[in-house]
């Protein structure tokens, strides 16, 4: 067969017949067919996949006044339904207890898929989306934690706002897209090979105003790890080296950072009240109320230490305040009394 291919090669471009014009012809547009073909051929095979052995992530799971880190990680090879996936493993801190919380699989196209442990499957990542694209989420491994009405259960519809490159600490350069919701402002960034900065098992968890589902939780992605080498880091906390911590007092505990903010009055009965930054802020302000739904929200774009919050529309109750910076680190997190 190889042969015949051959002859057939030769007599296609050799054929005494053709004139040297037409041969060149031919030439050239095999050339330039090559050429055209083989950038996409290599392109739909230049990401960097997430799915793999020897990878950990070290991430943090935060309520208003309680956090608890854990490690994720892929092992084994399983087959389901013929196709091959990778346990998830996690391990909360300080237990060195393993859990299989489900299984992973990612394309040849960089999409990521999970499964639950009740074999339930949904779209966590897809890298292949440029901005512009329309990505519709089903995280199915947040039904392995919570029974209640979430609306994280349910499908997300993202889109792809913007692609950058970061370099990351073993020298690679890796692609971020930062994706948000189509009916609100909310964003999050996914970074290529590593996942989510909410976590890499979180995609989309963060992007939901009603964080209503007890324990009303944010999500962080703290460390990445290949090789047990520190690749990323990313963290709104003051912490060990290996990214963890743990909520008992006899062992290390977590620290926040060193900005300290100030709810001036607090409790608070007029139309407004004052946050004080001890360091200049820029970023996002958010409110929550005692249900954990999104109230209030404000984008601080100039460095500032002090903030007025007008309140005529609350009721009296509850509310927690959070500020967000501008690299997405959280720098603290207060209770709102207020008595209008």
């Amino acid at each position: 067969m190889k042969y015949k291919k051959n002859l057939l090669f030769r007599k296609h471009f050799f054929d005494p017949k053709i004139t040297p014009g037409v041969l060149m012809f031919k030439i050239l547009l095999f050339c330039c067919g090559f050429f055209f073909v083989a950038p996409f051929a290599l392109q739909s095979q230049s990401f960097i996949p997430l799915v793999g052995e020897n990878k950990s992530w070290n991430c943090a799971y935060e309520e208003f006044d309680w956090q608890e880190s854990y490690t994720i990680r892929l092992e084994g090879d399983t087959l389901i339904n013929g196709i091959e996936h990778k346990k998830i493993i996690r391990e909360m801190h300080p237990q060195t207890s393993k859990e299989v919380i489900g299984y992973i699989r990612e394309d040849s196209l960089g999409r990521v898929y999970a499964l639950n442990t009740s074999f339930e499957e949904g779209l966590l990542y897809d890298f292949s989306a440029i901005p512009g694209d329309t990505i519709v989420l089903h995280n199915t491994l947040n039904m392995n934690e919570w029974d209640y009405d979430c609306p994280w259960f349910a499908e997300l519809t993202i889109v792809v706002d913007t692609v950058y490159t970061i370099e990351t600490e073993d020298g690679i350069t890796r692609r971020v897209s930062a994706v948000k919701r189509t009916d609100n402002n909310f964003s999050e960034l996914w970074i290529e090979g590593i996942g989510s900065l909410a976590g890499v098992l979180k995609s989309g968890t963060n992007l939901f105003e009603e964080l209503s589902c007890p324990p009303f939780l944010w999500n962080y992605l703290m460390c990445y790890f290949e090789d047990d080498l520190l690749v990323y880091y990313h963290s709104p906390f003051d912490q060990p080296h290996d990214c963890r911590f743990y909520d008992d007092t006899s062992v290390e505990k977590i620290t926040r950072n060193p900005i300290q903010i100030k709810i001036l009055p607090n409790p608070v009965s007029g139309s407004f009240f004052h946050i004080e930054s001890s360091e200049p802020f820029q970023g996002e302000i958010y409110i929550f109320n005692s249900l954990g739904k999104l109230v209030y929200r404000e984008s601080v774009n100039s460095l500032k230490t002090k903030f007025i919050v007008p309140i005529v529309s609350f009721k009296p109750g509850i509310y927690f305040l959070k500020l967000v910076c501008k690299n997405g680190k959280t720098i603290n997190a207060n209770k709102i009394i207020i008595n209008n």
